[in-house]
């Protein structure tokens, strides 16, 4: 990172480096620290800046989906690095309260103790309680035939929203729908997240119009 943006570039980090990138950083965001990854790198001022712009994609998606989701019950499902930007934008966002159901119990009590420290909680999943939205943090459903990990039509939903995208929208977002739900997968938040990254690269509005027509294109041109 250092070497890139000694010479004035920026840049993208991805799974597993995230976290060791957010070490490297002199300057963070408020969504680098409270998340403690980064994916998003450019020099300002002779520093090391970095954000972490899952939170704000993340936000964006689920507000063109659901609207102000403030007070709204939220289920999520997966505990990992996803799952940490969609806690640190529901707090921003201020929702209401946030369950949460994951096959991985040390994954869920990490989670928990990063949720402790901006002040949220998160609970279990009971089944007997209805939610406004769920959201799929896991990486379930980038394939065509994997089985969704909790059917969005069982939590009592309005709302669907997957993380994952493929081209024709996944599995998952497509079930929610036939069940009446308004669903979503990922691609909004793969354009939002882009676009911040281009603002704090290029110091200029991001063309959302000119990347979404781009995001079109390739996705038809593979399905």
């Amino acid at each position: 990172m250092r070497e890139l943006t000694g010479a004035g570039d920026g840049g993208n980090v991805t799974v597993p480096h995230k976290t060791v990138a957010a070490e490297v950083v002199e300057s963070a965001t408020e969504e680098l620290v409270l998340t403690g990854a980064c994916n998003t790198f450019w020099m300002e001022d002779g520093r090391i800046c970095g954000d972490n712009t899952d939170v704000a994609g993340f936000k964006a998606a689920l507000t063109a989906l659901a609207g102000d989701p403030r007070d709204a019950r939220v289920l999520m499902l997966g505990a990992g690095g996803a799952a940490r930007a969609v806690v640190v934008g529901l707090h921003q966002l201020g929702a209401g309260p946030v369950a949460v159901w994951n096959r991985s119990p040390t994954r869920l009590q990490e989670l928990r103790e990063q949720a402790i420290r901006i002040g949220r909680s998160l609970d279990a999943w009971d089944r007997r309680e209805p939610f406004d939205i769920v959201i799929n943090a896991t990486s379930v459903g980038l394939h065509a035939n994997d089985a969704p990990p909790v059917a969005a039509a069982e939590t009592g939903a309005r709302y669907a929203l997957d993380l994952v995208y493929r081209v024709g929208g996944t599995p998952w977002s497509h079930a929610a729908t036939a069940a009446g739900l308004s669903a979503a997968d990922g691609l909004e938040m793969l354009l939002r997240q882009g676009a911040r990254a281009f603002e704090r690269w290029f110091r200029m509005p991001a063309p959302i119009d000119v990347m979404r027509a781009a995001i079109a294109e390739a996705t038809s041109r593979t399905a």
